[in-house]
Parts: structure tokens; sequence; C-alpha cells
């Protein structure tokens, strides 16, 4: 899965600025499994695949019976932000020419410095006026922190990413996606967007239940043992028999043990396939959604000659740049170039599979939590070759060993 920076666009990209929508993509194939087929996912996926791995990329949506509650407290989360909280020391108007005056002030009187730069975020200055009332209407620093409403916060702040892009109204994927690429393609200017992504879940916890996390109060006995057995829960799926994961004996961050990643509005994953060519699994919490883009494996060399073409002093400059998940290219290139490239719309309770050597990429819609694993069933064994050898190619360093993997594959095939 991604390891990129939390960035909307890389700077330097650019190229013919192409209209793309949803409308000029093809979507990928969405599957409704019944109660029965959605017990195994492995079995399940190994029937789809043959239709659903031409697109590289399909979604699930689950039975209606599948609610998972979700396990994780993102309130006692730290979101980036300056240290205005000692501004409580004093009383400060909501006007902001009496906030700078106070500001600068105390940062003469307590900390010996005079007002610093101007911070500035999503492109424009930060308005520390109106994030400083923002955290005193939740009660101040210390009861925001208390009262774990950091949350609500990072939802103020989205709401008013929102507004500031395109006003008080509906806004329709079609407008968000074109704004996007529009960022991209440079025509906007330089934005950067917040992007809590590749968070460890094994330290910032799941949004699963989890045997041996503690159970919330809220949730029920019987639900939280249900779903903290269930196969589709992520932290399940690596290792669950007939997936050759179940042959490595450590935790790999982001391969065996899921990743979250909580999205803001413009906030990408660039164009990548997983590591060792695996399939991933991607499961949206709650939130607004997450668009991908998606080229089959069958048309990785393609794909790659195109990225190259395009962008060649990129690649003169950083010949493994795809490695490092911090370019994004418009589809529409790809398509003019003879790429085919496939769209899906993640909703809340959605899964999304990607499959072996398949590039993809996106970005979030809103605000968002999504959680992500890598899996690998026994036809991605061929796959998992190919990859070894790239990362020879490259001298990149690999995320596990293929051949130790194959070896504990043969001496106890019977797990398998």
């Amino acid at each position: 899965m991604g390891k990129g920076k939390p960035r909307a666009v890389e700077k330097g990209v650019v190229g013919p600025s192409l209209s793309v929508t949803s409308s000029t993509i093809p979507a990928g194939p969405v599957y409704y499994p019944t109660e029965d087929e959605f017990k195994d996912p492995l079995e399940y996926i190994y029937k789809i695949r043959p239709d659903a791995e031409p697109y590289g990329i399909c979604k699930i949506v689950p039975p209606k019976g599948w609610k998972p509650p979700f396990a994780l407290d993102l309130d006692t989360f730290t979101f980036p932000s300056q240290a205005i909280h000692k501004l409580q020391a004093r009383p400060a108007a909501s006007d902001s020419k009496t906030f700078d005056l106070e500001y600068s002030r105390f940062l003469r009187e307590q900390c010996g410095k005079k007002s610093r730069k101007r911070v500035v975020f999503e492109g424009e200055e930060l308005d520390l006026c109106k994030l400083f009332n923002a955290v005193k209407r939740f009660g101040g620093y210390d009861k925001v922190v208390d009262g774990k409403k950091w949350g609500d916060v990072a939802r103020r702040i989205a709401d008013r990413s929102r507004r500031r892009w395109f006003g008080s109204g509906p806004v329709s994927r079609v407008q968000i996606e074109k704004k996007f690429w529009d960022i991209v393609e440079g025509l906007v200017g330089e934005v950067e967007v917040m992007y809590g992504n590749d968070l460890d879940t094994s330290v910032y916890g799941s949004g699963f239940p989890r045997e041996t996390d503690q159970k919330p109060q809220s949730i029920d006995d019987k639900v939280w043992q249900e779903y903290s057995t269930n196969p589709w829960n992520l932290n399940n799926l690596p290792k669950l028999k007939g997936s050759m994961l179940r042959a490595v004996h450590h935790n790999i961050t982001g391969v065996m043990v899921p990743w979250l990643y909580i999205g803001m509005l413009f906030s990408s994953f660039c164009w990548h396939f997983e590591d060792h060519c695996f399939y991933s699994m991607n499961y949206l919490h709650w939130g607004e959604a997450k668009c991908w883009y998606s080229v089959p494996g069958n048309q990785a060399s393609t794909f790659e000659k195109v990225m190259r073409s395009s962008l060649p002093d990129l690649f003169d400059a950083q010949p493994d740049l795809l490695f490092q998940l911090v370019t994004m290219l418009n589809p529409s290139v790809l398509q003019e170039n003879g790429v085919p490239v496939y769209s899906i719309l993640q909703e809340p309770g959605n899964f999304v599979i990607t499959f072996p050597r398949s590039y993809h990429g996106g970005f979030n819609l809103g605000l968002n939590c999504a959680e992500a694993v890598n899996f690998a069933p026994a036809d991605w064994l061929p796959y998992g070759a190919f990859g070894a050898d790239l990362y020879q190619r490259y001298h990149k360093t690999a995320v596990l060993s293929h051949d130790e993997l194959l070896c504990v594959v043969a001496q106890v095939c019977t797990l398998f």
C-alpha cells in the first residue's frame, strides 16, 4: 500500500490540460455477494476474478446484514495545528485585529519572540483567529483535549475547506473531480492538504474490532466478538486459510498489519501497484466517497511507457519514480495513448479490491476514514516472483523474502 507523501500534487508535474470526469472513464465492476457467498472472502474473490481482474479493480458491496461497529475513537487523534491554545492565558477578542495584537503580545511576553510568519494551510494563509475561535467554541484547548473533541475540530476544518472551494450548496463528484485535476495540472496554484495516511493500526488502533482491544461500553459483547473474528475484518484477512501470507511469521506493517487513512478533500494516493504485486483490500469505514482509477495488470508495461514519455524529466532524475508514490498523471493522457483506465467510486461500507500489478491511484472527496491491507491467494505466486525481480532490478529493499515464503509454503502446504 501507499508509502508516499501526504500531498495532493507532485510539484513539477505538468502536461496538457485534458478534461477528465467520471463520465469519460469506464466504470470498474461492482459485485453484490449473497450472505452465503460473503462467508469466505478468498473463495468469493477467486470466483469473481476471471471477470474482475481485466479491470484491475472492483468494488464489493456487502450484504445488508454487514454492519461492523467502528472501533476507533478518532477524537483522540491530534491534528496539525499551531500552539494557539496558550492564548487562553488571556482573554482575546473574536475580531482578527485584536486577536493579532493579543497573539503578538503573547509571543513577546511568554516566548520572547516576535510574531511569526503567517501559517499557510491548503495553499492559503491560515486564519488563526478563526481556528482559535473554533477551538474556543468547543470549550477551549483543555476541554477539546480532555473531552476528545479534535475530531469535531477536524470536521469543522473539512467543512470550511469544502465551502471555500465549492460554496455552501450541493457539489457533485464531477465538480470535485474536475477541480482535483485542475490542481494537479497546476491551473489553481500550489495546494497542500491534511492527510493522515499510512497510520499503523498496531500503533493507532484499527477501525475494526480486535479481540486484543478493549471493547467500548457502547458496543454489544456479541457484536464485538462476531466482527473481531469475521474473515472480512482486515486484521484477519492476510492469514486466512488460502492466503500465502500465512507463511510469513512476523507482522509487516502495511502488508500483514492494516494501515489506516484519514482523508480530507483532494488528499490523494498516487499511481502505484502494491508491494510484491500483492492483492489489496480497502474498506471505507465512514465519510465522503473515495474516487479510484485503475489500469489492469496486463497493461502495466504500457502504462509505464506512457508515464515515462509524458514526464521524461522526472524519470531521468529519478528512474524509480513509480516506487515513490508521489506522481499523478491525468487518466485522459493515459487514454489518449491507448492505456485502458477504469474508475470506481467507493462509498462508506464498500470494499475495493485491487489485483496483482494493477496500477491504481485516486483521491478523496472529503473527510473520511479508510483501512487497507494486502493478501495473497495462491494465484498471486507468479506475480510475487515478478515483483521480487523488480526489487533487484531497481536495487530496492524487498518487504519480504519471496524465496523464503516459497520454501515455507512447500514445507507446510497443508496449512494453505
